[in-house]
């Protein structure tokens, strides 16, 4: 089943580790003063959550990924 509880599960977790990295990143201008800002726990953590992402859009089946052709799932994936 396309919109199974597992894959809704799944994307419901990428998006909310989207919305952590932007609440951890929001005060830097850019991704380089982020890194430059030696904020070893946010940078960390955002790492996490970037593998986060990149695992459960991994575990999305195949044909909702299909039916949804518009997301690119091979680059989100590919952060991990």
């Amino acid at each position: 089943m396309l919109y199974s509880e597992k894959n809704i599960l799944y994307i419901l977790t990428a998006l909310k580790a989207s919305e952590k990295i932007f609440v951890y990143t929001t005060a830097y201008s850019s991704s380089a003063t982020f890194y430059e800002a030696n904020d070893q726990m946010g940078f960390n953590a955002v790492c996490h959550l970037l593998l986060t992402i990149g695992e459960e859009t991994r575990k999305i089946d195949i044909r909702l990924k299909e039916e949804i052709g518009l997301i690119n799932w091979e680059q989100i994936t590919g952060m991990r």
